[in-house]
């Protein structure tokens, strides 16, 4: 791939900290990469970059396309921003501000805290974001990790503590990396805004990347406010747009502005690619619907291989009934107990099923992002042989548990020994005795038509997209407050719509049906949903002719 004029410039910039505002389809991704495969040859050996994504997936792909040519990563931190706090900050500095736990650290949830320990805890589900810790509260999550537990709700409230109070946390992240890159940066926290700058002032080079319009994750305390912020401070950052869209055909990208700006500017395209389709009855009648569609748009518009084709819904509700009633070939993504849990082991557990079922990943970039492979040769290779061991016994038939789950401990115990943990080591035991969530890990295969929420589609893409809940009251929500009718996360809604429209390349569908499923599995009437009464939108799409 050729960069182009506009990405050039960014790959190149090397006067400073900068800020990327980049819409879908631009090339980010690769710019990143290509930033990065400049950096890392020319630091030393000891040194690295930190660079955060949003999801275990972009960051599985971002390592991919730095390290596919045998780029050294060095030093460097690869993963999200949660995985950063704990493995760089609270675990290892935590312990010289708070002594050492005589349990096992486990990250769980405020409403899993057990009986005893609610009332001291109380005051975590009142915080909003910006917050200084009393002494009062720094007693008690201290208390708490002297126990083994963090609290997942305090988890950046906690990294910005220690960072604040550890000159020992600053100086090693000081020494240790020259960069810092945080994809996704419209979808950030107050507290993470606030370490990526006290990182920058450390002296390390910061590069955010974003897109005001992709912010999707507001109910989670996640604001663009802080990427526009960003932007704002022209002393510290040099702006730079990376705006073309590489990936939609035209017609999509049109709808998309359109959505945005009923006035911008657009492409000149000669045909229209993005569909409405309503359907009579109600969600199963959907999936009976697509049985028939999906075929022929395939063959329309030349997709190669199924699952290059995602059916994109608002809730798992809306997921769940196409699942059960999609007959082709198919492969739903949702979350298992694994994946909501956040300790170190469940995040090695999480990473070497990926590994297993995904021979696209790289063990041994994984095995570097733990361990010095230069100074313990002997130990990469160990573990490199026994992930290769995992891999043989996860893919016979009927797999021996009891033997699988000693090989994942005995991995984990190389790659991180204080990490032990024996909540991770049960709810890893329930998905391998569990086929239905086993094969959650695995990736979907090229006959299969994948099925996810809309929040989960961010930053991938597919040759066809068909997008579903566009029904008044699902999307966007709608509520009744005081006899008046209001919309409680509009700018969330359209920006999770145009995530949505902005994920197809080659051909994006709209389907609104006459039946809907509420959240209490009753059948309500279906109208099509206020964004496909836009003005603006309406010539910009056409009835599916399937």
């Amino acid at each position: 791939m050729k960069a182009t004029d506009q990405q050039q410039k960014i790959i190149n910039y090397e006067s400073g900290s900068l800020v990327i505002i980049a819409n879908p389809g631009s090339g980010k991704t690769y710019v990143i990469s290509e930033k990065i495969k400049l950096i890392l040859p020319r630091i030393m050996e000891f040194k690295g970059v930190i660079a955060i994504s949003y999801t275990n997936k972009a960051s599985n792909e971002l390592k991919q396309r730095c390290f596919k040519d045998g780029l050294d990563p060095k030093g460097s931190f690869f993963g999200t921003i949660d995985k950063f706090y704990l493995r760089e900050i609270i675990l290892p500095f935590g312990k010289m501000l708070f002594g050492i736990p005589y349990n096992d650290i486990s990250v769980i949830k405020l409403k899993d805290i057990d009986e005893e320990r609610q009332e001291e805890c109380l005051w975590i589900a009142d915080l909003a974001g910006g917050e200084t810790l009393s002494k009062t509260q720094i007693k008690i999550l201290k208390k708490l990790f002297l126990g083994g537990i963090l609290v997942l709700e305090t988890i950046s409230l906690l990294a910005l503590y220690v960072f604040d109070h550890s000159i020992a946390c600053r100086h090693y992240l000081k020494a240790r990396y020259t960069h810092i890159f945080i994809d996704e940066y419209q979808d950030c926290g107050l507290e993470q805004h606030q370490i990526f700058l006290q990182i920058k002032n450390l002296g390390l080079t910061a590069i955010a990347v974003g897109d005001a319009n992709q912010s999707i994750f507001q109910f989670s305390g996640k604001s663009s406010e802080f990427l526009i912020d960003l932007g704002k401070r022209k002393t510290e950052f040099k702006l730079f747009p990376l705006d073309f869209n590489h990936r939609c055909h035209p017609s999509i990208v049109n709808y998309s502005l359109l959505l945005l700006n009923s006035e911008a500017e657009l492409l000149q395209s000669k045909e229209i690619c993005v569909f409405e389709k309503q359907v009579v009855g109600k969600e199963d009648q959907i999936a009976s619907w697509l049985n028939t569609a999906i075929p022929s748009i395939s063959k329309q518009f030349a997709v190669a291989e199924m699952h290059k084709i995602a059916i994109l819904v608002k809730n798992g509700r809306t997921g769940s009934i196409i699942n059960q009633n999609l007959s082709l070939a198919h492969k739903y993504f949702e979350n298992t107990p694994l994946d909501e849990d956040f300790t170190m082991w469940s995040g090695i557990f999480r990473d070497l099923l990926n590994l297993c079922f995904d021979r696209t990943l790289s063990r041994t970039s994984f095995v570097e992002s733990f361990i010095d492979t230069n100074a313990n040769r002997k130990t990469a290779i160990a573990v490199l042989q026994l992930i290769k061991e995992l891999e043989v016994g996860l893919n016979i038939k009927s797999p021996a548990v009891d033997e699988l789950i000693k090989q994942f401990i005995a991995i984990a115990i190389a790659l991180h020994p204080a990490g032990t943990n024996k909540r991770s080591i049960e709810l890893l035991r329930d998905i391998l005795a569990t086929p239905i969530m086993l094969d959650v890990y695995r990736p979907a295969q090229s006959t299969e038509v994948q099925i996810m929420t809309l929040h989960k589609s961010k930053g991938l893409e597919f040759d066809a997209v068909f997008h579903l809940d566009l029904c008044e009251w699902i999307l966007p929500q709608k509520a009744i407050n005081s006899g008046k009718t209001e919309f409680p996360d509009l700018t969330q809604d359209v920006n999770l719509h145009y995530v949505g429209i902005t994920r197809a390349k080659k051909c994006c569908v709209l389907i609104h049906s006459t039946k809907r499923t509420n959240f209490k599995m009753e059948i309500k009437p279906g109208n099509p949903s206020e964004f496909l009464q836009f003005d603006a939108l309406a010539d910009k799409r056409t009835i599916s002719p399937h």
